[in-house]
């Protein structure tokens, strides 16, 4: 109904501008007439005529259409707010839904301008040091705004649209971020400055380029679950998942399909883990365009523990009958 609605409009605004054109063009001789009689140079009669002309392409009629949700993550403002849905509009906006009070009316809901197009990716995370976590927004035209307190603190570009982010845990209370572009770049930033940037696939210039997903990983030691190593995974424009840490590259794995989801959440991957043996260790799952989801395993190989080495593969955990454009854990409270 709202098609043909906007089609009626379409078409009733054009015959309406077809008969002001045409009506201009009748009375235009007339007009045209007189006015070289005032003026037998001519030159100030056709300046007026190309005035008439530029008038009658004048904007017929204009709306403005209600922003839609564009991403979602949770966060809050500060230690004393409320937990909130933050969802990322198309208008450059993040609205702040309660966790806890879903039912608050709309135009009352806390609104945080990001001065900026519309917000592909939004996380929140401990960037200052401030006592509270930040809102990150990525948007289309490039800009990555960090928001602390609900004021944008500060502002970054990519050459390329946003297409995802993530938080980098370095051991201390403030992370880094890495954010992946439609070019195909990684771009590592802290609160203050860029820091490095790659580009994730310079050997095989895929069609497509951009950076599907990003997100840290983290490898285990034994059963004192020891860090021993902190690394980003990013799927890219071809069959491959790379795995670095900060701008090296460390290791690159291939898959039967192009990566395009991704999911690093600590419980399933310590239940995945559990129901391995005890050399394997799940670090992500990853979900590709076939509908094959994938386990990303690191195999503990040696017979002394202290000489133990780290051997990366994948594993195929399920197929579906649909590309796997999103992952997340779901548990039950039973």
């Amino acid at each position: 109904m709202d098609t043909m609605s906007t089609s009626s409009m379409l078409s009733s605004s054009t015959s309406s501008s077809t008969s002001s054109s045409s009506s201009a063009h009748v009375d235009s001789p007339r007009t045209s007439t007189a006015t070289k009689r005032e003026h037998p140079d001519g030159g100030e009669a056709r300046q007026a005529s190309t005035s008439r002309r530029t008038q009658s392409c004048s904007l017929l009629w204009s709306h403005s259409f209600v922003p839609t949700i564009c991403s979602l993550s949770l966060g809050q403002l500060s230690l004393k707010s409320k937990l909130s849905v933050c969802c990322g509009t198309s208008d450059g906006r993040v609205l702040l839904y309660p966790l806890m009070d879903p039912s608050v009316a709309v135009g009352r809901l806390t609104t945080v301008e990001c001065k900026s197009e519309a917000i592909n990716s939004l996380i929140s995370a401990p960037l200052s040091g401030l006592g509270s976590n930040e809102l990150v927004s990525g948007d289309s035209a490039g800009a990555v705004v960090v928001i602390s307190r609900g004021e944008i603190l500060t502002r970054f570009q990519v050459s390329g649209e946003v297409t995802c982010i993530c938080s980098v845990d370095h051991g201390g209370s403030v992370r880094n971020l890495v954010v992946g572009d439609s070019f195909g770049r990684l771009t590592g930033f802290d609160v203050h400055q860029t820091l490095w940037q790659v580009n994730t696939t310079p050997e095989c210039f895929p069609v497509d380029p951009a950076v599907r997903f990003v997100s840290q990983i983290v490898l285990h030691q034994g059963a004192s679950s020891t860090h021993v190593g902190r690394y980003t995974i990013a799927g890219c424009g071809d069959r491959c998942v790379r795995l670095y840490a900060g701008k090296q590259l460390v290791r690159v794995l291939q898959l039967d399909s192009q990566p395009i989801s991704v999911c690093v959440d600590p419980r399933l991957l310590r239940k995945l883990s559990d129901s391995l043996s005890v050399e394997s260790q799940v670090l992500a799952v990853v979900g590709c365009e076939n509908g094959r989801i994938y386990t990303l395993r690191a195999v503990r190989s040696g017979i002394n523990p202290s000489e133990q080495l780290m051997e990366l593969c994948v594993a195929l955990h399920v197929r579906v009958d649909h590309p796997v454009t999103a992952l997340c854990a779901v548990y039950s409270h039973t």
